[in-house]
């Protein structure tokens, strides 16, 4: 009963091969192809980057010391990471907001997170 299954499928799918149903040689495609998703999320990523530093005191260069001071502190160990832990103990309540949200950012690494919770 397979056998004769198989052999009425195959006699059907080899029926019919005309030229007009085959597929085209080339598939070319008649609009543009370009990357839509990928350039509207960075441009709304530097959109979201320019606000956190509006609302931040001091904006994007206080971010990047106080995020660099937090790798280092995270990442080093004896005098460098002390020096680090004294540098944005030094920078006082500025960089309160910056360490809140750090710790408050669930995506970042947890080891960040530590240190801001230290400091």
């Amino acid at each position: 009963m397979r056998v004769a299954r198989l052999a009425l499928a195959l006699a059907v799918a080899g029926c019919g091969g005309e030229a007009e149903h085959a597929p085209p040689a080339t598939s070319a495609i008649p609009y543009e192809v370009r990357p839509v998703v990928a350039p509207a999320i960075a441009e709304l990523e530097r959109e979201l980057g320019r606000e956190d530093a509006a609302e931040v005191p001091g904006g994007a260069e206080l971010r990047e010391r106080v995020d660099g001071l937090l790798e280092t502190v995270s990442e080093s160990r004896d005098r460098l990471r002390l020096a680090a832990l004294e540098e944005l103990a030094g920078l006082g309540d500025v960089a309160v907001p910056l360490l809140e949200v750090k710790l408050s950012d669930v995506a970042a690494d947890a080891a960040l997170r530590r240190v801001a919770a230290e400091v």
